[in-house]
């Protein structure tokens, strides 16, 4: 069953992994990390792929403030300097959801862990991506980016991988 998938970054990598989920009629928010009450909106977002084939899809945006609480899968595609603050405001809306962080750095993960939160796993990406508008961005994959466990288990890691897994952005 298809979970509710929240990727917080709306940056090149955010919206590119949003497209393909959504083209893969997956239920998907993509949550502006550094914005914060703006309504929700849904916008159209291309990803042009290293072929030079164009994806589109429509996309729900939102903000942290417009959102009680996460429950589904929380991807963070948003820059890694922010994290303090952004598990201190996903502390209580997020329960039980698993956080996957996408980010580069050494030590990503320490505030969501120093949060209590129950389920961490943290992805190395072998891909490129970069906006060329606001609603375009070029992608792409260089080869599977594999996701460990930071604090969880296997079985849900790979449940969660399940979910997120598409044919141009393989986890």
């Amino acid at each position: 069953m298809d979970v509710r998938i929240y990727i917080v970054g709306a940056g090149a990598i955010g919206r590119a992994l949003a497209v393909f989920l959504k083209l893969e009629n997956k239920n998907v928010t993509l949550i502006r990390g550094s914005i914060d009450n703006l309504l929700p909106y849904k916008e159209s977002i291309s990803v042009v792929l290293g072929n030079g084939a164009e994806l589109k899809a429509e996309i729900e945006i939102s903000t942290l403030s417009n959102l009680k609480s996460l429950d589904g899968l929380i991807v963070l595609t948003s820059k890694s300097v922010g994290n303090k603050d952004l598990a201190a405001a996903l502390k209580n809306k997020v329960n039980m959801s698993p956080v996957i962080i996408l980010q580069n750095g050494l030590g990503v993960e320490r505030s969501f862990i120093e949060n209590g939160f129950s389920e961490v796993y943290r992805c190395v990406l072998f891909l490129t991506s970069q906006l060329l508008t606001e609603s375009k961005v070029v992608f792409k994959s260089i080869a599977i980016s594999p996701v460990g466990v930071v604090k969880g288990d296997l079985k849900l890691l790979n449940s969660a991988i399940e979910q997120l897994h598409t044919i141009n952005f393989p986890f």
